[in-house]
């Protein structure tokens, strides 16, 4: 984990754009994204950080067995030592309720990350007791998991409450990917699961919250990605992102708030940082390519049961084979990998 593998140091972050717009910024829970300094979590735009640099971590000794290393810190002091036998989903829920504390009077950004229900598997037994009915196993821990990340997320949405901050306060909660079956996940009616294009790898919940600009109890169909999340949060607090910047989201506080309808755009995956396995999505169309396998099918049907519709739709399996190469070819510029070291000029010419 010494290697200087990471985000590309040019990318220009939502902390970096927040702070600079005058926001407190504090990161808790996972990074994963670089473990050189100039690619850590404080060199990224963060003021806070404590967590764990790497994938994963053991949830009551903090070993990162990857990278065969104890990986708790703050800032950049590792600090696993000083809470071995803690249970990182609450230490984590309990730094973030003293950051809002901290800052009460003055607007942040808080990235609270649970690694939380990422192997390896463990619960607490007062979570674990909780879900006997579930028979023994990763299922029943998995629930567990969940179960103490949920409570965390509860006690955050109290101390807003309590602080007469939620009305203030735009919450937009958001998994990364699909469960592993093998690890008590479930992803039923999607199919597969984690580290595929499928559905079960890539459709996931995402819940916003901000009373007064949200309605309350709505749902929606709108298609989401993580990268939308910068450009809305930056509308929604009036803090434009700069016209020279390239992001690869969009701006869906209109839609969130109910001004605008869905937007015409295709959602593009590409699967661990290859070319290789790709997937676009639209409102009527999935589709997949692994190693030169095209597969289409048509939405929202989800489960991809439907019938597989490539050579009945050729202009449409053209057209997404298109857009994915060119974008692809754009996005790649941005990635970790340490020989893709030339971002677009737009993002170095984006700070001040």
């Amino acid at each position: 984990v010494s290697g200087a593998a990471g985000t590309n140091t040019n990318t220009y972050t939502i902390a970096e754009h927040l702070k600079r717009n005058g926001y407190a910024t504090a990161l808790i829970g996972k990074w994963h994204l670089g473990f050189s300094n100039n690619a850590l979590p404080q060199a990224r735009g963060f003021d806070t950080f404590f967590g764990h640099r790497g994938g994963e971590i053991n949830y009551t000794n903090y070993y990162y067995t990857s990278g065969a290393v104890y990986d708790l810190y703050d800032g950049i002091t590792n600090v696993a030592a000083s809470y071995t036998g803690q249970y990182s989903t609450r230490v984590f829920t309990d730094k973030a309720k003293t950051f809002i504390e901290t800052h009460t009077n003055g607007p942040f950004f808080l990235y609270l990350a649970y690694n939380a229900p990422h192997y390896p598997l463990y619960a607490p037994t007062n979570y674990t007791a909780m879900y006997t009915h579930i028979p023994f196993g990763n299922r029943r821990t998995f629930a567990a998991m969940v179960r103490a990340m949920d409570d965390g997320v509860g006690e955050v949405l109290d101390l807003l409450q309590a602080r007469g901050l939620s009305s203030n306060t735009l919450v937009w909660f958001m998994t990364d990917n699909g469960a592993q079956t093998n690890q008590g996940g479930v992803n039923l009616p999607f199919r597969n699961q984690k580290f595929t294009l499928n559905e079960g790898g890539i459709h996931v919940p995402s819940m916003v919250q901000w009373p007064g600009h949200i309605p309350a109890a709505s749902t929606s169909d709108v298609l989401v990605q993580i990268c939308d999340i910068f450009p809305t949060v930056s509308a929604a607090v009036s803090a434009p992102v700069p016209p020279s910047l390239m992001l690869d989201g969009t701006n869906l506080f209109p839609v969130l708030t109910g001004a605008e309808s869905e937007p015409d755009r295709s959602l593009i995956y590409f699967g661990d940082g290859s070319a290789s396995r790709q997937a676009g999505v639209t409102t009527d169309w999935k589709y997949i390519n692994t190693d030169a396998t095209a597969d289409l099918y048509r939405m929202p049907s989800d489960v991809e049961d439907f019938p597989n519709l490539p050579a009945a739709n050729p202009d449409v399996t053209a057209a997404f084979a298109l857009d994915l190469t060119n974008r692809w070819q754009s996005i790649a510029r941005g990635l970790y990998w340490p020989h893709s070291n030339q971002p677009p000029v737009v993002q170095r010419a984006a700070r001040p």
